[in-house]
């Protein structure tokens, strides 16, 4: 269990990351579901899932679908588990280690949301190619990062550390949200 990064949220980040999320939030990540082409038969990854607000939404914008979120801390585990227990259809798995699968791998589609800058950037690359190692051989990677100098990456940190990995291409674009402030979205295809 080597350079696993535990991060434990206070309970005030939660209850404010709970309230802000559930009241702003649930259009917000049906646009970006769509925009991801998430559909029913996909097996979905939400890749340090926070409270769970995204899996919350892929549950209940896109019914019956195979969802599972992971997370490297138990505070958010434990409020995403209470926020997703009326669905049956939903798995939650702690991170323990950057080189074993989640629930077995083989994901469609897997999702990192405002999350990779959370860890320490000596982790950042063994992080993007655990996701990789959980994708099925020609699954996407859905990347949305904050550009902020104080909380998030540069535009040129995280696109150095994507081109660092083998066996992809990429795209992205640049965005402006009232809520989320200027961030990137990376979408990257596995090939090969």
């Amino acid at each position: 269990m080597k350079d696993v990064y535990y991060f434990e949220p206070s309970e005030l980040e939660i209850a404010l990351n709970n309230t802000i999320s559930y009241i702003f939030l649930k259009n917000y990540f049906k646009s970006y579901i769509n925009k991801k082409n998430i559909d029913m038969s996909h097996k979905v990854l939400d890749y340090c899932c926070g409270n769970g607000i995204l899996t919350y939404c892929i549950l209940n914008f896109k019914k019956n679908i195979d969802v599972t979120f992971a997370d490297v801390s138990n505070k958010w585990l434990k409020a995403s588990r209470k926020k997703l227990k009326f669905f049956n259809s939903v798995n939650g798995y702690k991170i323990n280690s950057f080189d074993k699968p989640i629930n077995g791998g083989s994901y469609d589609k897997i999702i990192i949301h405002y999350s990779l800058h959370d860890f320490p950037k000596h982790l950042q690359s063994k992080v993007l190619n655990h996701v990789l190692n959980n994708l099925h051989c020609c699954g996407s990677i859905h990347i949305r990062e904050p550009l902020n100098k104080s909380h998030g990456f540069k535009l040129y940190e995280i696109i150095d550390l994507i081109e660092k990995l083998k066996n992809i291409k990429y795209n992205y674009s640049l965005d402006r949200n009232f809520f989320m402030g200027e961030y990137i979205d990376i979408d990257i295809q596995l090939f090969g």
